[in-house]
């Protein structure tokens, strides 16, 4: 594939017509139609990838009349985004994020984020929650019938109540911080999040922890980007339209994020 090292990717997240996208680029790359509509569907700003420079700032002037704003890259950068690291613990103080994992502990302060996004992701290895044992060594949590029809599993004398999450779906967020690449995950349910004390705010208007943790990082983490999801977790909106069928698609459209937005800061291009 020589010559062909560049990619097409857009700069922002205004809608866009996939159909009319996919026809363009599947007509460009000679690639099945509805293979380059998947792609896009999932990455969500990856137009093009392993094309030659020329026929990619050819599309990005197609696109540019259709009001889509595209830049053309190194194919390389589409996967330099460093491994996340796993968080089982996330602190937010008034100076600082902390972050706990598999006995790390890494802080940063809040002008040190440089994108911050989330999405609803199916993850495979979802398990059903397991419940609880009460002090006589039997479940607090009601039987449910799993998969397999059994109310319950065995595990040597005690006896648990499986409890069937019906979703597999998961909230999942990243953290991006300038200091040594730092690439940081958490998963709900995975992960003990701990928040500045909400008393004197909104006492009457009670709301869940993800939707606290999404407004006060956009509160305190003023210097940085936000994927299209977190302000529409902050204000308790629905995650539908980024919603990802596996975590690999959401990591492409976390990527993409993180590469437009730098080409935003750093490029007269971009700007």
């Amino acid at each position: 594939m020589e010559g062909r090292d560049y990619a097409l990717i857009r700069l922002d997240e205004s809608k866009i017509n996939i159909a009319d996208v996919a026809r363009i680029v599947a007509g460009v790359e000679g690639r099945p139609l509805a293979d380059v509509s998947m792609r896009l569907k999932a990455s969500r700003g990856i137009i093009a990838e392993h094309v030659e420079r020329d026929v990619a700032e050819g599309m990005a002037k197609v696109l540019e009349v259709r009001g889509i704003r595209c830049t053309v890259v190194p194919t390389k950068l589409i996967a330099a985004t460093p491994k996340p690291k796993r968080c089982t613990q996330l602190t937010l103080s008034a100076r600082k994020l902390v972050l706990k994992g598999r006995g790390d502990e890494e802080s940063c302060g809040w002008d040190d984020i440089e994108l911050v996004n989330c999405g609803r992701v199916r993850l495979l290895d979802h398990q059903p929650d397991r419940g609880s044992l009460s002090d006589q060594g039997m479940a607090r949590s009601a039987p449910v019938v799993g998969l397999s029809g059994l109310p319950a599993i065995a595990l040597g004398r005690r006896r648990y109540v499986r409890t069937v999450r019906e979703d597999p779906y998961s909230l999942v967020m990243d953290i991006f911080a300038r200091a040594n690449d730092g690439h940081y995950r958490f998963y709900e349910g995975l992960s003990e999040v701990r928040l500045p004390d909400p008393r004197g705010k909104d006492p009457d208007k009670p709301m869940s922890r993800d939707r606290r943790l999404a407004r006060t990082i956009i509160e305190k983490a003023t210097g940085a980007s936000f994927g299209a999801a977190l302000p529409l977790l902050a204000e308790g909106k629905s995650l539908h339209s980024y919603t990802f069928t596996s975590e690999p698609s959401y990591n492409r459209y976390t990527n993409w994020l993180l590469q437009s937005e730098r080409i935003k800061r750093e490029s007269p291009e971009g700007r």
